[in-house]
């Protein structure tokens, strides 16, 4: 699931040019960490109480929503802008993948992106 959601992270590096899925998934499956910490966030994730998933670009959320189904639904929220910022999340989006069918869908309050 991991890698689902990186492969996703990895297309939005494509925005520019043509994306090809199939190559972007063999890429992914591929895949190796530079530091490895899977094991360690598997163990903070079943101890939290709650998981705040932060989610990004609209192309992305099938490939987060692996992820987020993975992880324990009744104590994941998933965060969403408010409104849009060039290809960003809303709660439309969101409801369009069916992220609240798996998870509490939540709006930031704000469709500003953060200081850098």
């Amino acid at each position: 699931a991991l890698r689902v959601a990186a492969a996703g992270n990895a297309l939005d590096l494509n925005i520019l040019g043509d994306v090809d899925l199939p190559a972007v998934v063999r890429q992914t499956q591929a895949l190796t960490w530079a530091i490895d910490h899977s094991e360690r966030l598997r163990a903070d994730l079943e101890r939290a109480e709650h998981i705040l998933y932060l989610v990004d670009n609209a192309g992305e959320i099938v490939f987060d929503r692996v992820l987020i189904e993975a992880l324990p639904s009744a104590r994941v929220t998933v965060a969403v802008k408010s409104g849009p910022i060039a290809n960003d999340v809303t709660l439309a989006d969101a409801q369009q993948v069916g992220l609240h069918r798996v998870a509490r869908v939540i709006e930031t309050g704000t469709s500003y992106a953060w200081p850098a």
